[in-house]
């Protein structure tokens, strides 16, 4: 029975794990339901979706899933294949347009279900490495790296992190590293300086990357590391979400014909 329902091993329940529970449970609510919300902007959809998003694969995940560590419901990749996917065949936030983003998830989950049922999941193990840990956000890495080394297995991430010939790193800048943090992912350019290609995504220019490494010392070397034979890419403009948004409120409204109205 258990291998169907593997939640029956939590019972019976202490007071310290329910107690520990239910603070994860707040915390982690109180960060994935507005983060999923812009999700569903993200992805073109209406925000309310961003509820479903978070609520129904959170709880599926945690009764059904196989890994504790595994994190479910929506991301920032998924969102964005989503909406430029299927904004080919319908104007973002309509209805036909939802239509389609549910039957796109529908169809992923099937397909899913399907390979879980059949238990092909070890076919991840033939892909390259690269392909599944390539891409990556800036906290997410030094969160990694600061879990990796209380763990003691920070140079094996180290020498995994260096082997990648490409590696990208989204969103650096967005949220203030802690010391250890900005060290750790100084490593990590320091050592790919001309080893392998990098790829760093910012919303801040050079001269404000000392708030996010608070070190003038540390972002220096960082810079000097990183704008050796490097390629910038500066876009600057308004944001395309803004601009959907604007073109929603613009689009007219069919004419609806009075009641007396005739045809002739």
């Amino acid at each position: 029975m258990r291998r169907f329902l593997p939640f029956l091993s939590w019972f019976p329940l202490s007071r310290e794990s329910l107690k520990a529970d239910l603070l994860a449970g707040i915390a982690v609510a109180l960060v994935l339901v507005p983060q999923s919300m812009a999700y569903a902007q993200l992805a073109g959809m209406p925000a309310h979706y961003g509820l479903y998003a978070s609520l129904l694969p959170v709880a599926v995940g945690a009764l059904w899933g196989s890994s504790r560590q595994l994190a479910t419901g929506p991301v920032a990749m998924v969102s964005l294949l989503t909406g430029s996917t299927l904004a080919q065949l319908a104007p973002p936030g309509g209805p036909q347009f939802v239509a389609y983003a549910i039957v796109l998830a529908l169809m992923v989950g099937v397909l899913q279900l399907a390979l879980g049922l059949a238990r092909l999941g070890a076919i991840v193990n033939f892909l390259s490495h690269p392909v599944i840990a390539g891409f990556t956000n800036a906290a997410a890495i030094v969160h990694e790296l600061i879990e990796a080394r209380d763990e003691k297995r920070l140079l094996r991430l180290q020498r995994q992190l260096a082997a990648y010939k490409l590696l990208i790193v989204d969103e650096l800048g967005f949220v203030p590293l802690s010391q250890t943090g900005a060290e750790l992912l100084f490593e990590v350019f320091s050592q790919r300086y001309e080893r392998g290609s990098t790829i760093v995504t910012s919303n801040l220019p050079f001269d404000e990357w000392t708030s996010v490494f608070g070190s003038e010392r540390l972002t220096g070397a960082l810079l000097d590391r990183l704008t050796h034979h490097v390629h910038i890419l500066e876009m600057n403009g308004e944001s395309y979400r803004l601009n959907q948004s604007k073109r929603r409120v613009r689009r007219p409204k069919p004419d609806t014909p009075p009641d007396d109205a005739t045809q002739k």
